[in-house]
């Protein structure tokens, strides 16, 4: 791969990340109610960058079977499982607390959809133009400056950092991001409770 297709993957991705959210919160909130804005926002952005990614590799199976560990398949019935899931909590008729979108989204969807797109792709991309040491770097170097919320507190970006490097380690050890994602989801869910 060229440096050149490195480096465009990794600013339409993270311009994917950065700016689809906003624009969906933004047109969104005329329909849906706050608590669900953040869930639904997430769960488009992913659908988004999945359909780039395809477009963008023709064989995608190749591809997402490189950066995901898993077949094209599994990961479209994991894709669908999330969706059926968020599903059954936005029409749900029973009086669900409000906090339910935000542990739900905040313990399984965001560190789902940051590991695809950390670890997945950018480490992916770096790792194959310059290195498996430059891309950990790199990553979790972008992984924490995306953490904005802990910037007054230099423990907690110096713990994200750490972190991310090894989750970053995991991806480079078993090439794949289910143990990632499943330590990166019990982190979400030790930091909410």
């Amino acid at each position: 791969m060229k440096k050149k297709e490195c480096w465009e993957g990794i600013f339409c991705i993270l311009g994917l990340f950065l700016i689809v959210p906003q624009l969906l919160d933004f047109i969104l909130s005329i329909f849906i109610s706050e608590e669900y804005l953040n869930i639904l926002s997430r769960i488009i952005t992913m659908v988004i960058i999945f359909l780039y990614l395809n477009f963008k590799y023709k064989n995608s199976d190749t591809f997402i079977d490189k950066i995901a560990g898993f077949s094209n398949t599994k990961l479209k019935s994991i894709i669908i499982l999330f969706i059926i899931g968020i599903f059954v909590i936005l029409t749900n008729d029973i009086n669900i607390s409000k906090e339910i979108p935000y542990i739900v989204g905040g313990i399984f969807i965001a560190p789902f959809i940051e590991e695809i797109m950390f670890r997945g792709y950018i480490q992916y991309l770096v790792t194959e133009c310059y290195g498996d040491v430059d891309g950990i770097l790199f990553t979790s170097l972008i992984f924490t400056s995306m953490h904005s919320q802990y910037y007054g507190n230099i423990a907690a970006i110096i713990g994200v950092f750490l972190c991310s490097l090894f989750l970053c380690y995991l991806k480079y050890k078993y090439k794949n991001i289910i143990y990632p994602s499943i330590i990166h989801m019990l982190n979400n869910f030790i930091a909410l409770i």
